[in-house]
């Protein structure tokens, strides 16, 4: 995506001019498939047979959510739930925008125009509202957490206090079992520990072998 959030129309003359030589080409993003999808769909890449769909492949949420040749997802990976109730804590307290992405939805304790900017400009799902973090953590697995804020102070105090309450993920922080990701300067996301895009596409790819 450019920097308005589209996908340029020579890459998608690329893509589709390999689809039409036989190649595969498999979307591997760190957004919610509903996202990947509204994205695509502006540039005339959704559908069967074409870059996304929904009973294709994909890897989404940073290889969190893998999806194999038909379609059905392959992966559960998930946040241990005390990094969950940590993070949405802290963000109340340091007025910080956080959203937790499920799958296929997104979920909140508090809808900030950050949140409402990430469904407009980046085509995440609207994240609904629960009323606590019990209620929140009761319902799907959370897959992944962002922070969503200025540019300096995503750089200036969010990650570094993840950074160092995580530890890598290993166990050296105050939590285990996540680590910090970042794509774009806004935003921060935290990630089960040892999950990505290139280990989510290996898995899908692994659903070709021996079907051609």
């Amino acid at each position: 995506l450019d920097s308005r959030s589209r996908i340029l129309p020579s890459s998608a003359a690329a893509i589709c001019a390999a689809l039409a030589r036989g190649v595969r080409v498999v979307l591997a993003t760190g957004k919610a498939r509903p996202a990947a999808v509204a994205a695509c769909e502006a540039a005339g890449l959704a559908g069967d047979g074409l870059l996304i769909s929904r009973r294709g492949p994909g890897v989404f949420l940073q290889g969190l959510a893998v999806h194999g040749a038909d379609g059905r997802q392959l992966s559960d990976a998930a946040l241990p739930p005390p990094v969950v109730e940590r993070a949405f804590g802290w963000a109340r307290g340091a007025g910080v925008s956080c959203v937790a992405f499920l799958g296929d939805e997104c979920a909140t304790l508090d809808l900030t125009p950050e949140l409402r900017e990430l469904h407009t400009r980046y085509y995440e799902p609207l994240a609904r509202v629960e009323p606590s973090v019990e209620a929140l953590l009761a319902g799907p697995a959370v897959r992944k957490l962002l922070f969503m804020a200025d540019e300096a102070r995503i750089a200036g105090h969010v990650l570094p206090h993840w950074a160092a309450a995580l530890g890598g993920g290993g166990g050296g922080g105050a939590l285990a079992g996540a680590e910090v990701m970042q794509a774009v300067p806004t935003m921060l996301e935290v990630v089960p520990a040892g999950v990505n895009k290139w280990a989510g596409l290996q898995v899908t790819a692994g659903t070709w072998r021996g079907c051609c």
